[in-house]
């Protein structure tokens, strides 16, 4: 069996599809999540026995949920700027503050 690239990483900001398979009937679906980690960072091992790498996800109002698989997943650039925005913004405060106290 062959696997999957590991595609997406912790922070990442990704989409998830519209319609999963019936098996995940109970897990969301449509929602902006960032991503945990995957199962192989996460646990040091391949995807469960699967080709295609699964992730545990942060849902956008609703929590954490694991195991995703990549192909269920869009990376949003957009979104991803936005927190990579707010982020240095944070360090730059940060910075600032250890100037001062310097």
């Amino acid at each position: 069996m062959k696997t999957s690239k590991q595609l997406f990483h912790r922070g990442d900001r990704v989409r998830i599809a519209d319609k999963l398979p019936s098996y995940m009937s109970h897990f969301t679906s449509g929602k902006n999540a960032t991503v945990i980690g995957s199962y192989e960072d996460q646990y040091s091992a391949m995807g469960r026995q699967h080709g295609e790498p699964q992730y545990s996800l942060n849902i956008d109002g609703q929590g954490h949920s694991a195991w995703y698989e990549q192909n269920q997943l869009t990376f949003l650039p957009e979104e991803q700027k936005k927190v990579l925005r707010k982020r240095k913004r944070q360090i730059e405060c940060q910075l600032r503050k250890l100037g001062d106290s310097v």
